[in-house]
């Protein structure tokens, strides 16, 4: 059904391989002294620096890669995850 295909499209594969790609682009070291310029713009503490780089660097581009994985091998029923 065409429904399902577009559902699959949108949901399951645009939107995981777009936050995994700007969380590609974020990793630049000038993106990540940029989001931190603006965080302490205004005196604010950026305090949760370190996990906030640990999670962009790692976290988040493999979490995105298994949904990606996952709702490919769930529309095309591959068996990758058992």
């Amino acid at each position: 059904c065409w429904l399902d295909f577009m559902d699959l499209w949108s949901e399951g594969i645009m939107m995981p391989l777009g936050v995994l790609l700007m969380s590609l682009l974020i990793i630049t070291e000038l993106k990540v002294n940029t989001i931190k310029q603006e965080i302490t713009l205004e005196g604010n503490k950026f305090t949760t620096e370190k996990f906030f780089t640990i999670c962009i660097k790692f976290i988040v581009p493999l979490g995105m890669l298994l949904v990606l994985v996952g709702q490919v091998d769930t529309f095309f029923g591959l068996g990758i995850f058992g």
